[in-house]
């Protein structure tokens, strides 16, 4: 593996019995972190030796609010001893002795973090090292497809009101429910016009099924299930952009979890139907 394996980015873990984050949070406007406590294996290929300025990198603690906290990049090689900033945030002297290396970051916390739960049910995520081996030691590797997948979760806007719905509103259970059944139906929509359905939700793609017809057409159609009859959904950046394709259709799925009733739309339409309600803006 070593250099030749394909880096997605990184994820930090951290305790906030050993480092304040709420106290940061509460002492600075614009808190962020630019170092990190990791561990340096002895071989060149090791994690920690592997990290470089410019890979994508999160922060995650555990506690009773267990989540994600920040996102952020690398800015420079893993170096040796303690971490030189915020050092008052640490438990005690004792704790920050016991950091041997530590890596340059910039990475803005947050005030609302995203929850452990709300993580593990997004789809992609449900693998990540972080939630089935939480006292691994730092850094923990993201594949390319987690990094996309958690890029899709942070383009989602927060706090959004339900409704009775999914397709990205209501409860993570729930909306997995929905996304499940909404999946099958369209599966079971072309499977029955003679296609050959790929899923490829996975690859995060800016779609979720290849549909390969009769004629050698390949159809890129994207899902979207509501428990209702009102086709409300949200998008992600990459399912709009990759809505500009010609073989690109939007599958909504009314009555997902009752009477599930499916409708094709071109890119073109659902583009110009899409309303931003919300922007991302970082400062410099």
């Amino acid at each position: 593996m070593g250099e030749n394996k394909k880096i997605g980015g990184w994820l930090l873990s951290g305790n906030p019995k050993r480092f304040n984050v709420p106290a940061l949070l509460a002492d600075e406007t614009h808190p962020k972190l630019l170092q990190w406590s990791v561990v340096r294996g002895a071989k060149p290929d090791s994690r920690a030796n592997r990290m470089r300025a410019g890979q994508r990198i999160f922060l995650w603690l555990s506690g009773d609010q267990a989540g994600l906290w920040g996102a952020g990049h690398v800015t420079g090689l893993v170096q040796s001893g303690p971490p030189r900033t915020h050092q008052q945030y640490w438990a005690n002297a004792a704790e920050l002795a016991k950091a041997k290396a530590f890596v340059p970051v910039d990475l803005p916390i947050w005030e609302t973090p995203i929850s452990r739960d709300t993580v593990r049910a997004f789809p992609g995520l449900d693998k990540l090292t972080i939630l089935k081996q939480p006292y691994g030691s730092n850094p923990f590797e993201l594949t390319p497809e987690q990094l996309a997948a958690l890029e899709d979760l942070l383009s989602l806007p927060p706090g959004l009101p339900p409704t009775g719905s999914g397709a990205g509103f209501g409860s993570a259970e729930l909306n997995r429910k929905v996304e499940l059944a909404a999946m099958a139906a369209v599966t079971d929509y072309y499977a029955k016009r003679g296609a050959r359905v790929e899923d490829v939700s996975l690859h995060r793609r800016g779609w979720d099924l290849d549909c390969h017809l009769g004629n050698g057409e390949v159809l890129r159609v994207e899902v979207k299930g509501v428990r209702g009859d009102r086709p409300r959904f949200l998008l992600t950046r990459n399912e709009f952009a990759k809505a500009t394709r010609p073989d690109w259709r939007l599958a909504v799925v009314t009555g997902a979890l009752t009477s599930p009733k499916v409708a094709i739309h071109r890119g073109d339409r659902i583009r110009g139907l899409a309303d931003p309600i919300q922007y991302q803006v970082t400062l410099p």
